[in-house]
């Protein structure tokens, strides 16, 4: 009998794409096993007191690319790192209770885990801390407060942290000398790669009009914005080249 050449082709493709399929699926299934282990092995860590352990697994349970994403069970280990004194354990539990993720929305208890981090000097902590006393959500609205915390997350080289202190110093009525600090922040906020913190300095630059310096400063600052990602700079800086 002779077999054509065309039908030993067909036989020898779906030959190989069941060969394929079936290393994938073994694939799949060892990649299942080893994160299963791995978990396990986690887990053991953290009720023996790793709070590293703790929260690498509440970062697996709240992650989008996990299986069996579970925000409250990413909860219940990040509250277990947080007891055990990890910063980033409270601030990832502050933000899943601020947000509404788990357990439904709670600013009171958001402040509460925001607090801790913070004060375990954790920038952006102090930062979302912030944000809650200039809504007055969970604690007593205070100006005064938030500024003290955006300026101390700045110190703790949280970009966000200076961005905000300097927009609440250019919104100062008194200008000669809020301006100048509101310039300060701006920089801090824009070497620590906070974009809209480049971006601010770029626009307080460009109204020097009379200043051949501040002009060429105001387009490395907005081409800094715009390499950070804020679109607003690259179409800003693009604005500028088509009118030189």
């Amino acid at each position: 009998m002779i077999v054509k050449p065309s039908t030993i082709h067909k036989s020898f493709g779906l030959n190989l794409l069941l060969l394929a399929i079936g290393l994938c699926f073994l694939s799949s299934a060892s990649a299942i096993n080893t994160g299963v282990a791995e978990r396990e092995a986690l887990d053991a860590k953290c009720e023996q007191g790793s709070a590293e352990a703790c929260y690498q697994l509440g970062h697996f349970y709240e992650s989008e690319s996990a299986i069996d994403q579970d925000y409250e069970m990413a909860a219940e280990y990040y509250k277990k790192a947080c007891d055990l004194n990890d910063a980033q354990g409270c601030f990832e539990l502050g933000k899943l209770l601020n947000f509404g993720w788990a357990y439904g929305k709670s600013y009171p208890d958001a402040a509460k885990y925001y607090k801790m981090a913070c004060d375990m000097e954790l920038g952006p902590a102090c930062s979302n801390l912030a944000y809650l006393y200039q809504a007055g959500h969970g604690v007593e609205a205070s100006a005064s407060e938030a500024l003290k915390l955006f300026e101390q997350a700045c110190n703790l080289k949280d970009g966000e942290g200076c961005l905000n202190v300097g927009l609440i110093y250019a919104k100062d009525k008194a200008p000669e000398s809020a301006d100048k600090q509101a310039n300060e922040y701006f920089e801090k906020a824009c070497e620590l790669k906070e974009a809209q913190g480049c971006y601010e300095l770029s626009l307080i630059y460009t109204k020097d009009t009379n200043s051949s310096e501040s002009q060429e400063k105001a387009k490395t600052y907005a081409e800094q914005a715009c390499q950070l990602g804020l679109e607003e700079a690259c179409q800003n800086r693009s604005d500028q080249i088509q009118k030189e």
